[in-house]
């Protein structure tokens, strides 16, 4: 799941018209795998071998739809267990439940 987040991200750039490819984009770790500079933030996944190729490739249903629930609920966003330790260390535990009102007990 953390691959679909990092896609998005490392599309953002090219989405917005920025520029007509990811690793065109000055500030993206997608240059920097161009450039073979370091890269300064690893984050919690480490990139396939054809990343390049995988950022280009156009995301699924399934993986659009993930990163708008997540921006849509203001939850975080990757694997299960992380998304529980995040959202309890940054108080959003209600974020990761469903959205309805509890039933009524009688």
């Amino acid at each position: 799941m953390c691959e679909y987040l990092y896609h998005d991200i490392e599309r953002n750039p090219v989405r917005a018209g920025l520029v007509p490819r990811a690793e065109q984009w000055r500030w993206s770790s997608a240059n920097v795998a161009t450039t073979g500079g370091p890269r300064v933030d690893p984050g919690p996944i480490s990139c396939p071998a054809a990343w390049l190729a995988y950022v280009h490739e156009p995301q699924t249903e399934t993986e659009v739809e993930c990163v708008r629930e997540s921006l849509r609920r203001a939850r975080p966003f990757g694997e299960p267990a992380w998304m529980a330790q995040a959202a309890e260390r940054l108080s959003l535990q209600a974020s990761l439940r469903p959205r309805r009102r509890p039933r009524r007990v009688r």
